[in-house]
């Protein structure tokens, strides 16, 4: 990018041997290292009156959610209203600085979903950046600043080596590039998980995005980074081992909601060995929790409406029991995995809500309320609104308050919570009157659950029913055995064998990708569309259908009407339909259609 001879390239080096962290060397205070300075420089960006902008803050907001934690730092983002230079850059002070110009690079002669994708690309490198404590790309700072530093080359350089970890003559230029491509990687990760459509990055416009990138910013020669062909290369090859491992671990987040738990947890561990992502460890956690609920006696399975939470998939439910006495060894084998790894969620990611919660309801399953409290303490600084984080904090000091009467308070806390429309809060409610003797009082709540039938468990409304009418009246759920046919079409039918010849030639044309997983076959099927079906043991399992006829939720309740339930996940939502397939949405747009295989018209 410049000369060696420059005042500025040995101001650069000396600001790369600080940022590098690894080897001690003073250095004066940079002012550059702050988001103060910017701000006092450029001026920052109206979110209000800036859609980009508004676009920006929701992309980072939403990578949060994927990305790691850096150790002692907590990200943030500053937009600045800058045509030029410094582009995007992480700082010291835990800050990622983005600029007009750079919003607008991203957006330039593509799509808006291209757009969102580039953009989660750059933000998620930063925080790849912030992550790995890496700010020598401060120099572009140092470009604006016209301060000096005088080191000497040759020192400057052994130190930038041996932090690297490089021997006497090695080349510290390529350990820099090499931890631009790990930001790289980790930007692309990131963005993948987000569920932006990261394929397009390299795909849509006249030229690849680092080509645009590059002839946007002037960035012709820069020793610090790969050149555009070789970095596009880089992650033309990363892109398909990242897409392969985000695919299955979709594949995951849908086996789980379909109940498939130990097919499921085979996915995720696979995950995580290749990425140690805190919502693996969380998505493990969830379903040795559902696993451990399988194996509870079965008179104690819903005494409690528990919510367990499977990251970026829908809530769904768990039942408790008092304490860990009469617990079979195998759910509390199960248990006590879920433990282990929501553990190293939480350690993971400080404000990761759903691994709070989740480890909440295995320690109170186990009869650990101390641990409970705890981890539901921490929920409730993380999101104090939250009507499951207050439900269960309740119940959590009803069984852990043994010595004091906690009845009347609970149960105060939980009529406060009513107006949600919860109906796990109104099954609470009932089962805690229940057990005080009140019957008249709990029998109000048992039948206000069952004249919202269509939005309960069945297991819940078995138990609720059983209050009210007796066992014999409540052998099957009105909505048992009911199916609506999904609104899409699926090019071969479910549960078929994929290696039968008739079966696959409807999608010969289509992209085919098989690995072995564990004790897992899988095979991975995707359309030019992005559709997708995926094949466990040779049996195809799952449909992904994202090539709709129709895109608004309107005409999916004109073709399907209601769903049974409504799920969140993140900024989206899973529409759930009896017949096993639901629809992700987010907004009024439907994005794409899941079925399991064997329910499809």
């Amino acid at each position: 990018m410049r000369n060696h001879s420059t005042p500025l390239f040995w101001l650069f080096l000396g600001v790369l041997i600080f940022s590098l962290g690894k080897v001690a060397v003073a250095v004066q205070p940079d002012p550059g290292s702050r988001v103060e300075f910017y701000i006092d420089t450029y001026g920052g960006l109206d979110s209000n009156t800036t859609p980009l902008a508004q676009r920006a803050e929701a992309i980072f907001e939403r990578l949060l959610r994927v990305a790691e934690d850096p150790v002692g730092l907590t990200p943030g983002l500053k937009l600045i209203n800058s045509d030029g230079a410094p582009w995007a850059i992480a700082l010291p002070d835990g800050y990622i600085v983005l600029t007009r110009a750079a919003l607008e690079i991203c957006y330039q002669g593509v799509s808006q979903e291209t757009g969102d994708a580039r953009l989660a690309f750059v933000i998620g490198h930063e925080l790849a950046h912030l992550t790995s404590h890496d700010f020598w790309h401060r120099e572009i700072y140092l470009s604006l600043s016209g301060e000096s530093n005088n080191h000497s080359l040759k020192r400057i350089q052994k130190v930038i080596a041996a932090a690297a970890g490089i021997e006497d003559g090695g080349d510290w230029r390529e350990a820099v590039k090499r931890k631009e491509l790990q930001a790289d990687d980790g930007g692309f990760l990131y963005a993948s998980l987000a569920g932006y459509r990261t394929d397009k990055i390299l795909t849509e416009g006249d030229d690849n995005f680092f080509d645009h990138w590059i002839r946007q910013t002037r960035s012709y020669r820069d020793e610090l980074h790969l050149g555009p062909t070789e970095r596009t290369a880089f992650l033309r090859a990363r892109f398909s081992a990242i897409t392969d491992k985000t695919r299955l671990f979709k594949a995951g987040l849908q086996l789980a909601y379909f109940g498939r738990l130990e097919d499921a947890a085979t996915l995720f561990e696979s995950f995580r060995n290749s990425f140690p992502a805190h919502e693996a460890l969380n998505n493990l956690g969830y379903v040795h929790l559902e696993l451990a609920r399988k194996y509870l006696p079965t008179t104690n399975r819903t005494r409690f409406w528990l919510p367990t939470v499977l990251d970026n998939a829908p809530k769904l439910l768990s039942r408790s029991m008092n304490g860990e006495s009469g617990i079979p060894r195998i759910a509390k084998n199960h248990l006590h995995r879920a433990i282990k790894y929501l553990d190293k969620a939480v350690l993971a990611h400080r404000s990761h809500l759903p691994s709070r919660l989740n480890l909440a309801t295995a320690n109170f399953l186990l009869g650990q309320y101390n641990q409970a409290r705890v981890a539901i303490d921490e929920a409730r600084t993380i999101d104090p609104n939250s009507t499951e984080v207050a439900m269960l904090r309740a119940l959590i000091l009803y069984e852990q308050e043994k010595e004091i009467d906690m009845w009347p308070t609970v149960v105060g806390l939980l009529q406060g919570l009513q107006a949600s429309n919860d109906p796990r809060v109104t099954y609470n409610l009932a089962r805690l009157y229940e057990e005080r003797g009140r019957k008249v009082e709990a029998a109000t709540y048992w039948k206000l659950l069952l004249s919202e039938t269509l939005t309960i468990k069945e297991a819940y409304w078995r138990a609720s029913c059983q209050q009210v009418h007796g066992k014999t009246h409540c052998d099957r759920h009105p909505r048992k055995g009911v199916v609506i046919a999904s609104p899409v079409s699926v090019p071969i039918p479910l549960g078929s064998n994929i290696n039968d010849a008739a079966i696959i030639k409807p999608i010969r044309k289509w992209s085919h990708h098989r690995q072995s997983i564990g004790s897992l076959i899988l095979a991975l099927h995707t359309s030019l569309q992005g559709d997708e079906l995926l094949a466990i043991d040779e049996v195809v399992a799952l449909a992904t259908i994202r090539n709709l006829s129709f895109h608004t939720t309107q005409e999916l309740v004109e073709l399907a009407g209601f769903p049974d339930a409504k799920y969140t996940l993140g900024d989206q939502f899973l529409w759930s339909y009896p017949g096993q397939w639901a629809a992700l949405v987010e907004g009024d747009t439907v994005k794409e259609i899941w079925i399991q295989g064997g329910s499809q018209p």
